[in-house]
């Protein structure tokens, strides 16, 4: 009765995930179903705006500042897309520190001497550059300053 149990158990989890959308944030959290996820936010923001997502928002910034993820343009191209439209709803104090270490986790890649190879398969450099430049547009309006800021001379774009 026992093994009974355990199967039906079993039975009635497969049959709540197969009828239970999974949320965004456990999109976000298979990498497999980032690029869901980055389509779903894209419907919830144009519905509501951004600020129910925040921490969503937060673990695309840190798939980027990683660079580990197989949708890693599609991170890139909403983030900053999300956060130049809809700039007031993000935390200078949540956001700032995180666009500050993504910048220079980037950075060694844009240089203009002893520039490092790009190994980032699941990105194009000029998608990366063109939404870096964006980004540093909000950092910068914080009161921020970054290698991407209004000095950069985009090399890819």
């Amino acid at each position: 009765k026992q093994t009974d149990y355990a199967d039906t158990l079993a039975r009635l989890e497969r049959v709540k995930h197969q009828y239970k959308p999974a949320s965004i944030m456990e999109n976000l959290l298979d990498d497999n179903h980032t690029s869901d996820a980055i389509a779903s936010l894209v419907n919830a923001v144009v519905d509501a705006g951004p600020k129910s997502y925040l921490n969503e928002y937060s673990l695309i910034a840190n798939k980027i500042i990683l660079q580990d993820s197989a949708a890693l343009n599609s991170c890139l191209k909403h983030l900053s897309w999300v956060m130049t439209k809809y700039k007031r709803h993000f935390s200078k104090q949540q956001f700032s520190p995180l666009l500050e270490t993504m910048f220079a986790s980037y950075e060694p890649y844009f240089r203009k001497e002893n520039a490092k190879s790009w190994t980032l398969t699941t990105a194009e450099k000029d998608v990366a550059e063109v939404s870096l430049i964006k980004l540093a547009k909000v950092y910068e309006s914080w009161g921020g300053t970054c290698f991407f800021g209004k000095n950069y001379q985009a090399l890819y774009a």
